[in-house]
This record gives C-alpha cells, structure tokens and sequence, in this order.
C-alpha cells in the first residue's frame, strides 16, 4: 500500500519545540518561550520582539466545520488538533 507521511506528536515544552525548529534549519535568532499569563506584569517576561503566540487549551471534538489549519493570510490563526 501507499505509506502517508505523519507529523511526529511534539511535547507542548519550549525547549522540545526550540529543538525541533533548530533541527528544521530555523535560524538561532528564533526561539520558544512559556508565557505564564496574559497579565502586563506577564507578558513583560517575553523576550521582545514576539513573532508568534501558541496556545494550548482543552477544545471540542474536531468536527467538519473546524478549520482545517490552512489559514488564508499571514495574519489569520493557525489550527492544529493534537493527536491523543
């Protein structure tokens, strides 16, 4: 049969994902940080300029409505369900 490739599941940790994108040839100038909270105080800890937030939070089932992780434009957001 016809082998389908398959993104590897990655730990939700800043510094499994910093070593992945290093392994992926992004530049060192990008890196991976915990944000502890949306609060100012918080949001102070992150290393300037921020390029990208992830967010992972409990969701509903996929469904045939959800978004397929394609966005339309630079500054759409970008969804992707993790494996369980």
């Amino acid at each position: 049969g016809v082998m389908t490739a398959r993104w590897r599941a990655l730990e939700s940790n800043p510094d499994v994902l910093t070593g992945f994108i290093r392994k992926v040839g992004v530049s060192s100038a990008f890196q991976f940080h915990d944000v502890f909270g949306l609060d100012e105080e918080l949001l102070m800890m992150i290393p300037q300029p921020a390029h990208a937030v992830i967010l992972l939070f409990p969701g509903a089932e996929r469904d045939d409505q959800s978004n397929d992780g394609a966005a339309s434009d630079a500054a759409d957001p970008f969804f992707l369900f993790q494996v369980k």
